[in-house]
């Protein structure tokens, strides 16, 4: 519910539970099985086929299994780790790539991986301010896990390794870890703690029982220093959240078509722009371009009119500002959808293209900061 829609379906919320999958199956024993172990490398291949950068979270299992093997027997136990993991890793990773090259997008994929996306950094440096709203907000959501997560992590000290080490507890700890290298090294937008909020979770759930344990032995005084703490976090999350809440209310929690719309324009006002565009549009087929907020195809049901995608432009390189000219040139959607930030973009990298745009494409209309653009062969204008 306190999601924003930059938050949804993205990457690092769907791979926490394989990131998950892929720790639980090489940590769940002392000594994991070789078809656990293959089945764990596997899905470690899976987990960067989803996201690269999801790959060494989810070999975060791989290493505490290292770590923790008896002693006497770790050089064994990493050939043979290292071994099967690496086994069932190639074979995923090799399966994708066969896919990738018999449909042609084997070299595309590649760049784009390893290329264009670790240069998209440089191309639109993200701002510090990014970063901070994005750690604040994530901090105020998942305050009371956080408290909880602490309490959990006071397992991994070694003097309550009574029964063996926590194995899967070291394992969340070291993805928490990893999260902030993983974190830093993209743009900094809010989804990207997403991932951190499996491990948090695990070991708030760990630090559940810590606390009914440690509540049986505490006085009465403690016990109430520690609820009023957890309390206090609790009311943080629900007021910050409160304004999502109170929408989903006022708009019958988006059940029927027209509330669902409206919810939707009160939550992101690119929804009220996009339903412009599909009125100023309609009975109109042709495809579209947008330079902007993708959601304009979502509402107006147009498909994609170049395979460039125009959202994030400011994260398109000199190449790539060429290679979308000549697919404009070569597919000439019907029509163009380009906001104030991405007019700004194409007069000052990419002229050629913001010329093609003006001569073969003329103004309808707009509103907010859109610019209608329509074919010229079209008579719209």
């Amino acid at each position: 519910v306190a999601a924003e829609p930059i938050d949804l379906t993205q990457a690092e919320a769907l791979g926490g539970p394989l990131v998950f999958l892929a720790v639980w199956l090489a940590t769940a024993t002392e000594r994991p099985s070789t078809r656990r172990l293959l089945a764990a490398g596997a899905v470690v291949g899976v987990c960067a086929a989803v996201k690269l950068t999801l790959a060494p979270l989810a070999a975060a299992g791989l290493a505490v299994a290292l770590l923790t093997a008896r002693r006497g027997t770790r050089g064994r136990e990493a050939v043979r780790t290292v071994g099967w993991s690496v086994l069932g890793f190639v074979a995923v990773v090799s399966a994708v790539g066969a896919h990738l090259a018999a449909t042609g997008a084997l070299g595309e994929a590649l760049d784009t991986w390893f290329r264009f996306a670790p240069r998209t950094t440089s191309t639109a440096p993200p701002p510090v301010s990014r970063l901070v709203r994005s750690a604040v907000r994530f901090g105020v959501m998942y305050a009371p896990v956080a408290l909880l997560a602490v309490a959990g992590a006071t397992r991994l000290r070694r003097r309550s390794w009574a029964a063996g080490p926590p194995r899967l507890l070291l394992a969340m700890a070291l993805w928490l870890v990893l999260t902030a290298p993983m974190v830093l090294v993209q743009h900094w937008w809010p989804y990207l703690f997403q991932i951190a909020v499996v491990p948090l979770g695990v070991l708030a759930a760990s630090g559940t029982d810590v606390s009914a344990e440690w509540a049986r032995h505490a006085t009465a005084r403690r016990r109430s220093l520690a609820g009023a703490g957890l309390a206090v976090a609790v009311v943080i999350a629900l007021v910050a959240a409160a304004p999502k809440w109170a929408s989903l209310v006022e708009h019958r929690f988006g059940v029927a078509a027209a509330d669902r719309r409206a919810l939707q324009e009160d939550l992101d006002p690119a929804y009220a722009r996009a339903a412009a565009f599909a009125e100023a549009t309609r009975g109109r087929p042709g495809d579209l371009l947008v330079l902007g907020d993708p959601v304009v195809h979502q509402v107006s049901g147009r498909r994609l009119g170049v395979p460039t995608n125009g959202w994030s432009p400011e994260q398109l390189d000199a190449a790539h500002w060429a290679r979308l000219g000549r697919e404009l040139a070569d597919e000439r959607p019907a029509y163009l959808v380009v906001d104030e930030a991405s007019r700004e973009l194409l007069d000052e990298r990419a002229p050629e293209v913001a010329a093609l745009i003006e001569a073969d494409w003329c103004e309808f209309g707009g509103v907010g900061g859109d610019r209608w653009y329509a074919a010229r062969d079209l008579g719209v204008c």
